[in-house]
């Protein structure tokens, strides 16, 4: 074996600081974060405390042909109870990469405790900082995120071994539908040979286009990348509420002081306007009497006269 076996002490401390009596764990660790290619893959694995199996370690830290040799041996164990969730590229597109890996090992716990009924779990360690959506919100069952719980946790490194050993079988499967990306070799992590090989023959179906570099190089369309026009205006009303705050009188309130601006500006625009056509107008008679003679401008200059010798008669 590549790596010495974990002991079970850490999980037994965390159980008597839980006041868990007789503690029945379950592990839950992912694996395939990082490639460019494939699903990721989550394991939820209960080994009980009396069971020992030889190299039990951090996934990492165990060879390939150990991790297979040890995924066997948690395979065929009579007590050892598990399930595997898989999440795909375009859901991992959808919804990211953290949460598609939160959602795979929610589903791999419910698929555990649903297939095993006699299974009943009170303490749930989760490999990472955070916990999963389902797990965090289930009040009646301890759960600890445990930061590199796969180097400190048995359970949760016989789960990282059976999600890594999942993964990397479906990845072989995947390398003999597209022989040239050489997925056997590499998992479809970003190796110098992936990235080089993509860049020649392009994406496949299995490629995470969110990812980089996919994601610079074949950037969505623009039908794609618009949002939707229901989805623009329920932002654009969202947007309002926000401004406007407040209570129902309040939104009257400014309701009303926005109904006055609009008025107010369209009497503005009406005065402007009509000054600009009294403008206009000047101008175009001014422009007219330059067009005249010499005679008609002594007739136009005469007119006001006699009409004013006229008022004064009055």
């Amino acid at each position: 074996m590549s790596a010495a076996s974990l002991s079970r002490d850490f999980e037994i401390r965390l159980a008597k600081s839980r006041n868990i009596a007789k503690p029945c764990i379950v592990g839950l660790d992912e694996a395939g974060r990082g490639p460019l290619a494939g699903p990721v893959v989550a394991a939820a694995c209960h080994v009980p405390l009396g069971v020992e199996i030889k190299g039990v370690n951090d996934s990492k830290k165990v060879s390939e042909a150990d991790r297979e040799s040890i995924f066997e041996e948690l395979r065929k164990h009579p007590k050892v109870r598990y399930a595997v969730c898989e999440v795909g590229p375009r859901k991992i597109e959808e919804i990211n990469i953290l949460h598609a890996a939160m959602l795979a090992m929610d589903t791999a716990l419910e698929t555990l405790v649903t297939q095993e009924s006699d299974l009943q779990p009170n303490l749930i360690l989760v490999d990472g900082p955070r916990l999963p959506v389902k797990v965090s919100q289930n009040k009646e069952v301890d759960s600890i995120a445990v930061v590199s719980g796969d180097s400190k946790s048995f359970s949760i490194a016989a789960a990282s071994i059976i999600a890594k050993v999942t993964r990397d079988r479906i990845m072989v499967e995947l390398d003999k539908k597209y022989p040239q990306y050489g997925l056997a070799k590499h998992k479809g992590y970003p190796t110098a040979s992936h990235v080089a090989t993509i860049s020649k023959y392009g994406p496949t179906p299995i490629h995470r286009m969110t990812f980089r570099p996919l994601k610079t190089w074949y950037p969505p369309k623009e039908e794609e990348s618009k949002p939707h026009k229901s989805a623009k205006k329920k932002g654009t009303n969202d947007k309002a509420t926000l401004r406007i705050g407040g209570t129902k009188n309040s939104r009257t309130r400014s309701s009303r002081k926005a109904n006055e601006t609009v008025v107010k500006s369209s009497k503005k625009n009406s005065l402007a306007n009509s000054r600009k056509s009294k403008r206009k107008r000047g101008s175009i008679s001014r422009t007219r009497s330059k067009s005249l003679s010499s005679n008609s401008r002594r007739i136009t200059r005469t007119r006001p006269l006699l009409s004013r010798a006229c008022k004064n008669k009055l």
